[in-house]
């Protein structure tokens, strides 16, 4: 099924209408408390949704999303903007005409002001003419006049200084003018790794955070940790794929482990969560009440869903450090588990990328030179591949606990190939080998199967062995591309050196022994002496 493609398209753009104000533009601002009309390609299927600052109030379907989101068939529908003078509103949109292409318009921003005041001191005037008729009665009409006059003045005073309070009053309108978003400065911000941004602000009662991270529609998580890894954690969870943000707590891995908290826990307000829809970044902010260990050097973990993942899944990315959120200057990485998975893939490049195909080159090549130390070296680097195949793998099953086994199910196949019959069913191919053919005696069935077996089946797990480095470097992200270079230049110094031995000396055939007689012949052939006499 082909994907739907996306085009800038401004052709039937935001066109919008105010409860009080009549017909606004985008970019510009709306009053307090009013509720808007948004329109967008009238007659054909929209989807509205509210990026920040309000919620939609009618729609066909406001896809159960807390009413960020709207679609609608005729292009209309009505939102509510947040309360709160300055509250900047964004709207997204997209519509379609026909399957297969969606047409995305400029975002539309606005921010709201204060009611307009120009009504206020109309009254002012109408009551203060009012007030001297009653006056009148006190038989002075000529000096009522010059003393209503006075009464006036103050009257218009306060006219003059709502006339005055205007300008006052657009600066916190315009506060959002140094900052576009109407997002609140935060106190203190660490970049996480990984893309992860958070920022925070603690108060005197409550503190205020930001989580960020560069995937599109991605659930992340955030929270503290007794043990510094996922278990025995508390942490907050957005999700928004139906715009939750809530308090979790985690007693053991796996999806039945993370167990949202009782009604009466939930202490989060002022929660956000969303992100772009393609190509852009993920934010998840909530309020929460003040803890008494929020002054103290605490274990925090992290973690995040990939792109358009924004329910609770599998996740590889994730973090840890120490944080003391009142001064926030105390912030340390800790061990997050990512180190822990650099370390099983460098065993595994020692293993499959250096030992391994050294070994299959003393049996391949220094067997054939006649070299008298090659089956030393051939079952040195078999034995330490599997060896520390074995350290690799328990390096990974002891991180299970802190993010688990990576998510590729075909490296965990090919790994798990490649470690049980590396380290284990060759090295007893080797202890139980049939008796080796001498010169001029017939090779024996079970030597001709086991040489068969043995030789195609350590072709097989080199092979796999360097495949199964690279898929694990692409698990581990931008984390992972130094593994992949090394591979790659191992990939090559294998591939140059087998190539140009293989060519030479007329190298290893699939099987490369027949049920017959072995002669001296079948052992030294002239293209090996050729080979031999270039080595020496």
């Amino acid at each position: 099924m082909m994907s739907p493609t996306q085009i800038s398209d401004d052709t039937h753009g935001f066109m919008l209408t105010s409860s009080t104000d009549g017909d606004i533009t985008c970019g510009g601002t709306y009053s307090e408390g009013a509720t808007l009309t948004v329109r967008l390609a009238p007659g054909k299927q929209v989807m509205l949704e509210a990026f920040s600052g309000g919620l939609f109030t009618s729609g066909d379907d406001l896809y159960n999303c807390d009413r960020k989101r709207s679609t609608t068939n005729d292009g209309t529908a009505t939102i509510a903007p947040t309360a709160g003078i300055g509250n900047t509103l964004t709207l997204r949109g997209g519509w379609a005409e026909q399957y297969g292409q969606v047409h995305i318009p400029t975002e539309c921003l606005l921010t709201s002001a204060d009611p307009p005041t120009t009504s206020a001191p109309s009254p002012a005037p109408s009551s203060a003419p009012s007030v001297p008729p009653t006056a009148a009665p006190s038989g002075v009409s000529d000096t009522s006049a010059p003393s209503s006059a006075p009464s006036v003045p103050p009257t218009a005073a306060p006219s003059g200084v709502s006339d005055t309070s205007a300008p006052s009053m657009a600066n916190p309108t315009g506060e959002p003018t140094a900052n576009p978003t109407g997002e609140p400065e935060y106190d203190f911000t660490s970049a996480l790794g990984a893309g992860v941004v958070l920022q925070w602000t603690p108060g005197d009662s409550t503190s205020t955070f930001k989580l960020c991270v560069g995937e599109s529609n991605a659930w992340l998580a955030f929270g503290t940790s007794l043990s510094g890894g996922m278990v025995d954690a508390k942490v907050v969870l957005g999700q928004p794929d139906d715009d939750s943000v809530e308090n979790y707590h985690i007693i053991s891995k796996g999806y039945s482990g993370v167990i949202i908290d009782d009604e009466s826990e939930q202490d989060l307000t002022d929660v956000y969560v969303g992100g772009a829809w393609s190509g852009g970044e993920t934010c998840m902010k909530w309020t929460r009440p003040k803890h008494d260990d929020d002054g103290e050097l605490q274990d925090f973990i992290w973690a995040h869903g990939g792109m358009n993942n924004a329910a609770l899944s599998y996740h590889t990315a994730r973090g840890a450090l120490k944080l003391n959120l009142l001064t926030g200057k105390d912030v340390e990485v800790a061990d997050d588990g990512l180190r822990i998975w650099k370390l099983h893939a460098l065993a595994m490049i020692v293993a499959w990328g250096v030992l391994a195909p050294c070994g299959i080159f003393a049996a391949a090549v220094l067997k054939r030179l006649k070299i008298t130390w090659w089956f030393i070296a051939h079952r040195g680097g078999v034995v330490g591949a599997g060896v520390v195949s074995i350290i690799g793998f328990s390096i990974a099953y002891s991180n299970r606990d802190n993010g688990g086994f990576p998510d590729s199910l075909l490296h965990r196949i090919f790994g798990f190939f490649v470690v049980i019959a590396g380290a284990f069913v060759m090295p007893l191919l080797g202890i139980f080998r049939p008796h080796a053919t001498e010169v001029g005696e017939e090779i024996s069935s079970k030597r001709w199967m086991w040489e068969l077996v043995h030789k195609n089946l350590g072709r097989l797990l080199g092979t796999l062995g360097f495949v199964n480095i690279f898929l694990g470097a692409r698990v581990l992200g931008d984390d992972g591309k130094l593994f992949t270079i090394v591979a790659g230049v191992l990939v090559g110094i294998c591939v140059c050196v087998f190539g140009y031995f293989g060519v030479v000396g007329f190298g290893v055939g699939v099987v490369d022994v027949d049920k017959k007689k072995r002669k001296s012949s079948d052992i030294e052939c002239s293209g090996e002496k050729k080979l031999k006499s270039l080595v020496n």
